[in-house]
């Protein structure tokens, strides 16, 4: 049997049209989680599959992360993923790798060595009506003789070649999957199913809720400022918020309020906005003068 939970390196190579792809995947069933990273014709690509929530994410340079819902593309599913009920759920690795019982596999003892490793050899001929192919399939695994990094026996290579009918049309194909790295486990268990830090993947499913603030609050900021060429400048300030009371006051010192309204001095600076009448206060901390004026949109709290 093959662990429920891997990771492997593969390069599957297409004789019949002369090209070679590099994959690395990641499976975790449990979690329902799975993530295919491919290299092909100078063009690498992730696809995050989200069981759960029925999604995949995919991430590339061209691309950042564009939203698809499972059921729209089978043919990133059809490998990892089954429809049950309506809904796509993980394969176990049995079936992923179509090695299930229904499918008549046979063993054939062998002294093929794959990249120098003994092996043994399953074959199987096999009906995919899902995507209209015929085929035969061949695995090769690591004897139970031979030590392996992570466990053993471990898949080496997978041969498939048959013919697959796409409109009306039918075409040979001949791949050749051969694992250079298979793991029954995952280095980083969580983390490699993240999407990468700071992308952005518009119309995604919300996992997490947002916090509830409470609506009563004070805290502190650090502000990073500058113009277009450079962030050269840093301030601090302080914010209270009332909303029972429509109040929020701010204190706070800009390094360039000596060229700012409306006192034009380098002192600390505290501004009231009353929601209740649209009047804002600004107090000058070093003279104490105020001034009034209608409350603008240059605060967070109007924005």
């Amino acid at each position: 049997s093959i662990s429920n939970i891997f990771q492997a390196k593969i390069e599957m190579k297409d004789k019949v049209r002369n090209k070679s792809t590099e994959m690395e995947m990641w499976f975790e069933s449990e979690q329902q989680l799975a993530r295919l990273n491919m290299l092909q014709e100078s063009t690498e690509y992730d696809a995050y599959y989200s069981f759960k929530t029925q999604e995949i994410f995919i991430v590339s340079k061209e691309f950042p992360c564009t939203v698809f819902n499972m059921t729209a593309r089978n043919e990133l599913v059809v490998l990892i993923g089954k429809s049950v009920n309506g809904k796509i759920v993980p394969k176990d690795t049995m079936s992923m790798f179509r090695l299930n019982p229904e499918f008549g596999i046979k063993y054939f003892a062998t002294d093929t060595k794959i990249r120098g490793i003994a092996s043994d050899r399953w074959y199987s001929c096999q009906s995919w009506p899902e995507m209209n192919s015929e085929l035969e399939v061949n695995w090769y695994f690591s004897k139970p003789g031979w030590s392996s990094p992570s466990a053993a026996p471990i898949p080496l290579r997978i041969e498939m070649h048959g013919v697959r009918t796409e409109s009306n049309i039918t075409r040979n194909f001949y791949h050749v999957y051969d694992f250079v790295q298979f793991r029954n486990y995952l280095e980083s268990p969580m983390s490699v199913f993240q999407t990468p830090q700071g992308t952005y993947c518009r119309d995604r499913i919300r996992t997490k809720p947002l916090p509830d603030l409470h609506p009563i609050m004070t805290f502190t900021w650090e502000v990073i400022a500058g113009r277009a060429e450079a962030l050269d400048s840093v301030f601090y300030g302080r914010l209270s918020y009332d909303s029972s009371q429509n109040m929020v006051r701010y204190d706070y010192r800009e390094p360039e309020s000596m060229y700012k309204g409306p006192f034009y001095n380098i002192g600390t600076l505290t501004v009231i906005h009353d929601f209740n009448s649209g009047v804002a206060y600004y107090i000058d901390g070093v003279r104490g003068n105020c001034t009034d004026q209608a409350i603008g949109s240059e605060f967070i709290d109007t924005n």
